[in-house]
């Protein structure tokens, strides 16, 4: 059948040396085709991302929105495609659809891709046309600006106040989306959570419906909440699935860096715990006590930070400030960047480099 395999790569081998053919029309037709049916070969990406970085300035709004989210959906990273999209997308960003804007943005958060300038355009258009937005576009947005840690009261208040409107209509991912990117930007709304009912019957309309990925937001939201000193936005039955999904996704934690960070504080002979289950449900990667003094190490990956310099995502930065207020704990934060480097030395300087990072702790 066309979906085959075999029928992507034939039509992959003939289409990929002629890309430099391909005026925009072609490529965002051609990439989005593979990246919709999961057959992206690398040497097509490579060679579509050659060719449209050499005449981006010709592509349309929609067509550098497809283009950035058929290398977001293939999981291509290619910072500087990236960079140049943003740029070409600023020039005329005010062409942009609120579609074409919802699909930009969710393309950088996925890829982790911070470029401030093309959110602020962003923020500004998105702004001027916040009546148009509908609950997938609002929902969208917003997750992408938490997910990459960009702040913006201004939008945020917008969004929330639209989306107050129309909490009717939003979906259980929809609805997830926003609860959490309000946990994340500690942006609070009584409006939205306070003595107004129509959150927590938001909550009892969609509680069947939630995905796995959904209760673990809403379980952050019910946190932030407790962070502010209120009652739990959630009913007690969806707060327990909640919190049980959540201990649940922390324990599958076990990358490379992780074990040998194990591995050198054994030698330390130091007393530990690997996957410490906190107070408030999130599993610590190590767990330990220096002078009765309780200290978290988290060792963090590309799900934690991006960019160069490197940023905290905002599911990051929301754990960090959670395990601190909720929990109580001390942070030590190894990315596993850093580790890399660490580990090239002997053992000795491992356990220097441990010891000066817990001694600067305590």
């Amino acid at each position: 059948g066309y979906g085959s395999s075999e029928f992507f790569r034939k039509i992959a081998k003939v289409v990929t040396p002629r890309l430099h053919e391909f005026n925009p029309v072609d490529i965002t037709n051609i990439v989005d085709a593979y990246a919709i049916t999961g057959h992206s070969t690398s040497k097509l990406f490579d060679e579509a991302a050659n060719r449209v970085l050499s005449i981006v300035h010709e592509f349309r709004p929609h067509e550098l929105s497809k283009i950035a989210s058929a290398f977001a959906t293939s999981g291509r990273t290619n910072p500087e495609l990236f960079d140049a999209i943003a740029l070409a997308s600023s020039k005329q960003i005010n062409k942009f659809t609120t579609r074409n804007i919802s699909d930009l943005a969710l393309a950088f958060a996925t890829q982790n891709h911070l470029s401030p300038l093309l959110f602020d355009d962003i923020t500004k258009i998105t702004l001027s046309h916040i009546d148009e937005l509908e609950p997938g576009k609002m929902s969208t947005i917003i997750w992408a600006y938490a997910n990459l840690g960009i702040e913006s009261t201004d939008l945020v208040d917008a969004i929330l106040t639209r989306a107050l409107s129309q909490l009717d209509t939003f979906g259980p991912r929809e609805f997830a989306n926003l609860a959490w990117a309000c946990a994340v930007f500690d942006h609070s709304s009584e409006v939205f959570f306070g003595s107004n009912p129509r959150f927590y019957n938001a909550c009892i309309q969609h509680k069947e419906s939630f995905e796995p990925s959904d209760l673990l937001k809403l379980h952050q939201c019910n946190l932030w909440r407790e962070e502010k000193g209120y009652q739990n936005v959630l009913p007690s039955d969806l707060s327990g699935r909640c919190i049980r999904a959540f201990t649940m996704e922390g324990t599958n934690k076990s990358a490379a860096p992780l074990l040998d960070v194990v591995r050198v504080l054994t030698n330390m002979d130091v007393q530990f715990k690997e996957k410490y289950p906190a107070d408030s449900g999130y599993i610590v990667d190590i767990m330990l006590r220096i002078k009765g003094h309780p200290i978290a190490v988290e060792v963090e990956g590309a799900t934690h930070r991006f960019g160069q310099p490197q940023h905290l995502t905002g599911s990051a930065k929301l754990k960090h400030r959670q395990l601190r207020k909720l929990d109580g704990l001390s942070l030590v934060l190894i990315s596993d960047q850093e580790w890399r480097q660490v580990i090239q030395e002997n053992a000795s300087y491992q356990i220097q480099y441990l010891n000066r990072r817990l001694r600067i702790i305590t």
